[in-house]
């Protein structure tokens, strides 16, 4: 009996050791595939995850805008969601007589911006960075994805071109967002550039509950 005791006590703090692992992966940008090798291997699927370039903010596609006679240069996060376009034109609808450069990215993670079986994936988020042009109704936008960590690639690709100012969607607080911590809330703590937070829109509150975080990536 005390064999087995110790074998259910040693397998709660192996699952438990798993499942911190799942949250530090999965927050750190990588895809949902290391977050089930975790689950298994527990922290030393960590030892694997460090050998995998954090090249946080990588470039995987970029479309040239045209400049605007503002001076305002404007990065907008997009997590390829209908809502997320919605909050960021209510957002974005005060600025446009000042902006000069209008940038729309989104983010997906490590392992998708490296894996060239993966284009399909690509082009569906540059499909949706399009369309969210023509709904924001700005064609003069660059358009940009990049991999990594949300929070992180967005700041990152904002310093680099010299953004004065980071745009993003109001999120609801699902389960992931909780598990995971919201991209919102870690660009606003550690943010060196203004970050200016969406409204909450009516598509949000229509979303499923269940919606795969996968498909949109990351959760705001």
């Amino acid at each position: 009996m005390d064999t087995f005791v110790a074998f259910l006590l040693g397998l709660a703090i192996w699952s438990a050791l798993g499942l911190f692992s799942v949250w530090l992966l999965r927050r750190n940008g990588h895809t949902v595939a290391w977050a089930g090798l975790a689950l298994w291997m527990g922290p030393i699927v960590l030892l694997l995850a460090q050998s995998v370039p954090q090249d946080s903010g990588r470039v995987i596609y970029f479309h040239p805008g045209t400049d605007l006679p503002g001076s305002l240069n404007v990065l907008v996060g997009l997590d390829g969601s209908s809502g997320s376009v919605t909050s960021a034109k209510a957002a974005l609808e005060p600025l446009r007589p000042v902006i000069h450069r209008i940038r729309l990215v989104s983010v997906i993670d490590i392992e998708t911006g490296k894996a060239p079986e993966n284009y399909s994936v690509d082009d569906e988020l540059i499909e949706a960075l399009h369309a969210a042009s023509r709904t924001l109704e700005m064609p003069e936008a660059e358009l940009a994805l990049v991999s990594g960590r949300a929070d992180h690639a967005l700041m990152t690709h904002a310093v680099d071109e010299a953004m004065d100012l980071v745009v993003v969607a109001h999120r609801q607080h699902r389960f992931a967002s909780v598990l995971l911590g919201s991209t919102v809330a870690r660009l606003a703590k550690h943010s060196s550039v203004p970050i200016l937070i969406g409204p909450p829109t009516d598509e949000e509150s229509r979303e499923p509950e269940n919606e795969d975080p996968e498909k949109n990536q990351h959760v705001f």
